[in-house]
């Protein structure tokens, strides 16, 4: 069994090693991992401790103006693409403020043209565009290394409110044309996503945004809450 002696002697030697560890990074200074690489000067060449410190790419003051291309998977009768632009200011490196105008394209997906050997469809809601503003709040901002070159990306999270315009097929029965009615709701809204930031100005967007609303139900006409989820891939410019 170690005498007291002993096992203070070993906390005193694993004490001084974690201080003398904790300062050697803690003072390490980071500009941009592209640029230098940071080495305790006690551990050998080849083995290198990178420190995250300094922001390359800060947001904060800064206006975006991006473009997004989106599909949905929500809608079971509509396959559904969408145009989504946004324009987002930066009031914090964590907070920003955005508005969306997502314009949407349907059209009739395979389940719905395999119902067409029946007599009667089903009533058929589809979104046609959403508008609103969001509370963008981004708690990380990272660095991966991608086959030798280090990405800088920021992952955020975001809440808000707006209209959600859509149209009601009413014709519910077979060899009559499409009748759309519309309706427009007030939705909310949840999304997340990634900023990939390529040069200070330019960069790469994906974003998935969901949509929450009440409308009245085809079957019973009692209103009902309904989702909606889009996927999209785009660019920003910040100005």
């Amino acid at each position: 069994m170690p005498t007291p002696f002993k096992r203070s002697w070993t906390w005193l030697i694993s004490g001084t090693f974690f201080f003398t560890f904790a300062l050697g990074v803690s003072n390490a200074e980071e500009d941009d991992l592209d640029d230098h690489e940071t080495a305790l000067t006690w551990m050998e060449t080849r083995d290198k401790v990178y420190v995250l410190q300094n922001r390359r790419y800060v947001k904060e003051g800064r206006l975006v103006l991006s473009t997004m291309l989106s599909t949905g998977f929500s809608n079971p009768y509509r396959s559904h693409y969408s145009l989504d632009p946004r324009v987002t200011y930066f009031m914090s490196e964590s907070f920003a403020l955005e508005g969306f105008y997502t314009l949407t394209s349907n059209k009739p997906n395979a389940t719905y043209q395999a119902l067409t050997v029946f007599p009667q469809y089903p009533q058929v809601r589809q979104i046609t565009a959403q508008y609103g503003g969001l509370l963008q709040y981004t708690p990380w901002y990272a660095k991966i290394n991608v086959f030798n070159a280090i990405l800088h990306f920021d992952w955020y999270f975001s809440l808000g409110v707006g209209q959600v315009a859509t149209e009601v097929d009413v014709n519910t029965i077979k060899g009559n044309p499409f009748q759309y009615v519309q309706d427009n709701l007030t939705g909310w809204f949840l999304g997340t996503g990634q900023w990939f930031h390529v040069t200070q100005n330019l960069q790469f967007r994906i974003d998935v945004t969901g949509s929450f609303y009440q409308a009245a139900s085809g079957l019973t006409g009692e209103k009902s809450w309904f989702s909606n989820y889009n996927f999209g891939t785009g660019i920003g410019w910040k100005f």
